[in-house]
């Protein structure tokens, strides 16, 4: 975990998803949130967390997971 001397705003509150290959051939979803609620629904669904960003009051900035690319479903595309 690294510690930052900043605090997001809500316009900088966003979540990536990437789907990637890995070194066996198998694909991997990379998701980087700046959302204490994604990274929350992460925590409590087992994904490996890579890499954590928190400012000096412990608030979250930036997290890193990464779980098969299986994991990720999208409900609806409206």
């Amino acid at each position: 975990m690294r510690i930052a001397n900043y605090k997001l705003t809500p316009e900088d509150r966003e979540t990536l998803i990437n789907i990637v290959k890995d070194n066996n051939g198998g694909e991997v979803a990379v998701v980087e949130t700046t959302e204490s609620k994604v990274y929350n629904k992460l925590m409590k669904r087992g994904w490996s967390l890579t890499d954590e960003v928190r400012n000096i009051q412990g608030g979250l900035l930036s997290a890193t997971f990464k779980a098969p690319a299986k994991c990720v479903s999208f409900r609806s595309m409206h």
